[in-house]
């Protein structure tokens, strides 16, 4: 029984360390992937995946195969060991933007299948050449309804690097202001700074609901940027999102618990709710429920 259970581990340990990289990013982009899905509709997402209708060729060079090979392995085992959900589209849509990264041509495709007495299943399955790199298991029986080919890298975007850019900002000052605000954390890490910095952090620290207000306000703002660009989205679309911003600033706030010389205050989390909803209604879609 025990054999089972660490004979995965075991073999991840006997993995290069170019294995270990390749699955940090798997496991990176395919919980970045799950989020968009969870807070975007899949109509604003299936525009980036590739050319609608179209298909890639089924050749490709040796090395272009052996990168399909090591990203089907690091995504399915991204999957395998992270429990919240990872399934076909997830891995799928993981993998084409990991392959396109390396500027390998693949196709996506949705497929559909009926079977007798049973609700209607859907799947999502990845070809990269003649190797199916996510989602062989369970392609066959399904009639391919739609497909995204991918031929080209199209590299990032300088728009997109500055979201992201943004939205990484915006999660390290959460932290940061969250965790090195007071004394003697405060003094420690922010000692020798320039005075306007250590003064702009110590006021942030002081528990005043108007501060607070503010400072979570554009902190919400960099967030739902760099989640939804400046794009509009139905309201329980938007609710979501805001969930997982309000979620980030509750559970850095919680975390003063368990630090010395830290007060938890209710109005923290009352100003960062105030902030969220209102930074985030400002990308409602006017009469949208």
């Amino acid at each position: 029984m025990l054999n089972r259970i660490f004979l995965p581990f075991e073999n991840l340990i006997r993995r290069p360390v170019q294995d270990w990289l390749l699955l940090a990013e798997a496991i990176a982009v395919t919980m970045w992937v799950k989020l968009c899905l969870f807070i975007h509709p899949f109509n604003s997402i299936r525009m980036g995946l590739g050319i609608s209708q179209a298909e890639t060729l089924r050749t490709t060079t040796v090395g272009e195969d052996a990168q399909a090979k090591r990203i089907s392995w690091a995504v399915q085992t991204a999957a395998r060991y992270i429990p919240i959900g990872l399934v076909c589209l997830p891995q799928a849509i993981a993998a084409g933007s990991m392959l396109n990264r390396r500027n390998v041509p693949f196709t996506l495709y949705l497929g559909v299948k009926l079977p007798e007495n049973a609700d209607m299943m859907a799947h999502a399955w990845l070809r990269a050449g003649t190797r199916i790199v996510t989602g062989a298991d369970a392609m066959h029986g399904h009639t391919t309804v739609a497909s995204f080919a991918r031929l080209e890298s199209t590299g990032s975007r300088f728009t997109d690097r500055i979201r992201s850019g943004l939205g990484l900002g915006a999660l390290l000052a959460t932290l940061v202001f969250s965790l090195t605000a007071y004394s003697p954390i405060h003094d420690n890490v922010w000692w020798g700074k320039p005075e306007w910095i250590r003064q702009a952090v110590h006021e942030f620290a002081l528990h005043d609901f108007s501060a607070n207000l503010a400072g979570f306000s554009i902190l919400s703002l960099l967030l739902n940027f760099a989640l939804n660009g400046w794009h509009r989205a139905p309201l329980r679309f938007r609710i979501r999102s805001m969930g997982v911003i309000l979620v980030l600033f509750a559970g850095t706030e919680c975390i003063q618990i368990a630090l010395n010389n830290r007060n938890f205050d209710i109005r923290d989390i009352q100003a960062a709710l105030l902030a969220v909803v209102a930074t985030s209604l400002l990308w409602v879609k006017p009469a949208s429920i």
